[in-house]
């Protein structure tokens, strides 16, 4: 068993799929879709061999996660400007550097070791592909239900300016369901909730996050940027 065999896997089992939700564009473990805002992307992570030790199972196991990008936030807007483009000229964006991620979570059972040494698999946020790789159809097809059950909704659920709105004003990061913009209050949080607001029309709103960010440490090298967005909201 080897990365490979996993890869294989992914393209037969997921990639038709993804396909037909318009993901119309991978590299093998990574798919994107996109739109004239959006670049959503599911991402199969694989482990190196010391990080696979530390979390318990093989460098052909792997992970799933989520990132939503949208081009209303200027500074990942600039962070596009750097990553390699489709032939239609969609940047390519790496999940890591989305502001809103999510983990997807192994549904389906999962033992590791043999006789006496066998027990349940407790990392539901991977999935254990065995030496044999016995495991790899029964987590393809766990996969392919998590996608269907948990990925579009979420993806769905962020294409909405109002309900993104709702979650930055309102909702605290969640490691199991919704992360990456940071606590409330904090700069990160404040930035985007700015901008959506001033995509949206809300410019009181976004003047009063908009100025939280100028009043931190941080964004320094958007801060000139931030700065005339706000002189040209002043009332």
């Amino acid at each position: 068993m080897n990365s490979k065999a996993v890869n294989r896997s992914i393209k037969e089992k997921i990639r038709p799929y993804l396909k037909d939700c318009g993901f119309s564009h991978d590299t093998g473990r990574t798919f994107w879709r996109f739109s004239e805002t959006r670049t959503e992307i599911v991402n199969f992570q694989s482990f190196n061999t010391a990080l696979a030790e530390s979390v318990g199972c093989t460098t052909y196991s792997f992970s799933v996660r989520l990132g939503y990008l949208n081009s209303v936030f200027p500074v990942f807007l600039r962070y596009l400007e750097n990553k390699k483009t489709t032939k239609d000229g969609h940047a390519l964006a790496s999940e890591s550097g989305c502001p809103f991620r999510c983990t997807l979570k192994r549904t389906v059972p999962q033992h590791i070791g043999t006789g006496l040494f066998r027990q349940k698999y407790r990392r539901t946020d991977i999935w254990y592909i065995d030496p044999e790789g016995q495991f790899i159809e029964p987590a393809m097809n766990d996969v392919r239900e998590q996608l269907e059950k948990i990925a579009l909704p979420w993806f769905e659920n962020l294409q909405s300016d109002e309900r993104m709105l709702d979650i930055l004003l309102h909702r605290d990061e969640d490691m199991d369901s919704l992360w990456g913009f940071g606590r409330n209050p904090s700069p990160m949080r404040s930035y985007l909730t700015g901008y959506l607001a001033l995509h949206m029309g809300r410019n009181a709103l976004a003047r009063t996050h908009l100025q939280a960010v100028l009043d931190s440490p941080a964004f320094e090298y958007e801060k000139t940027e931030i700065r005339k967005v706000i002189e040209k909201l002043a009332p």
